[in-house]
């Protein structure tokens, strides 16, 4: 009996660690300097935990569908054609409270008739503009919730050292996740020529 409860808890254990390596607890960071922003962004402003921005996501979603359709190619890394998923982040975790966080989950535009039909979609929405400046920045693959956490929580302390090592010019600005295609690029932006 024990030795079959054994390898039980073995084959649980090898499964456990196929689904970590799959979803990138495995994977390396390398972080890089370049220049990043340059975004326009349209979303929704989200207080509180920054594991429940979702709702606002889910938001964005709901408009993005509204004014230009269901994307063809579907899937929640791409909203409408040539849009890309933002979400920003302005406080650090553990300077404030949980429920005092505030962050906003948005959506990439390029054209000027792109923020029009998303103002008739829902006059609500927010615009707001990230600046091109220099930046550190990680890519790390992410198909899914698990491997969007464990992205999170590899991606900011590699970019946080790296920031310790690499003091920019001026303090860091905006710190955003631009969610791409098969990957997430985590990024920490500071005022360029500063």
């Amino acid at each position: 009996m024990k030795k079959k409860i054994g390898i039980a808890l073995l084959i649980v254990a090898f499964f456990l660690l196929i689904l970590l390596a799959f979803n990138g607890a495995f994977a390396s960071v390398s972080v890089k300097k370049g220049t990043e922003g340059g975004y326009r962004i349209a979303g929704y402003y989200h207080k509180g935990p920054y594991q429940n921005i979702g709702t606002a996501f889910g938001k964005v979603s709901q408009i993005t569908e509204k004014a230009f359709g269901k994307p063809s190619n579907g899937g929640e890394d791409c909203v409408f054609p040539g849009g890309e998923v933002l979400g920003l982040y302005f406080d650090a975790p553990g300077s404030k409270p949980e429920d005092s966080l505030l962050s906003f989950a948005s959506v990439i535009y390029q054209r000027p008739e792109d923020s029009i039909a998303l103002r008739q979609a829902d006059p609500s929405i927010v615009f707001l503009s990230i600046p091109q400046g220099d930046a550190y920045y990680c890519d790390l693959k992410t198909s899914g919730m698990l491997s969007m956490i464990i992205a999170a929580m590899k991606a900011y302390p590699a970019l946080g050292e790296f920031a310790k090592a690499n003091p920019p010019k001026d303090s860091i600005s905006h710190v955003f996740e631009v969610y791409r295609k098969g990957y997430t690029r985590f990024v920490m932006r500071y005022p360029k020529g500063k």
